[in-house]
C-alpha cells in the first residue's frame, strides 16, 4: 500500500501542524519538520482506528493552501 498525502495547518506555536482524520475524526498533530519549507513529508500515522487505512503505509504531509481549513481527505496516488 502506497501512503496518501494530507495537507495540514500549522499550529499557533509555529513548530507543529495537524489535520482532523477522516477515520478517527480526532485531531493529528505532528512536528513541523520537513512541511515548512513546502515539501511532502512522510510520518507514521497516529489514527489507531480499527480498519484505518494509515495504519498500514502512514501518511505524507503537506501544508495546506493559506487561509484554508483542513478537514483531511486522503489524496492515494
Amino acid at each position: 500500500m502506497t501512503a496518501p498525502s494530507i495537507q495540514v495547518v500549522p499550529n499557533a506555536d509555529g513548530r507543529t501542524v495537524r489535520f482532523k482524520c477522516p477515520h478517527c475524526r480526532r485531531n493529528h498533530t505532528h512536528g513541523i519538520e520537513g512541511v515548512s519549507d513546502g515539501t511532502r513529508t512522510h510520518r507514521v500515522a497516529h489514527c489507531w482506528r480499527a480498519g484505518s487505512p494509515f495504519m498500514a503505509a502512514g501518511y505524507h504531509l503537506q501544508l495546506a493552501p493559506r487561509g484554508r481549513a483542513v478537514t483531511a481527505r486522503a489524496v492515494m496516488p
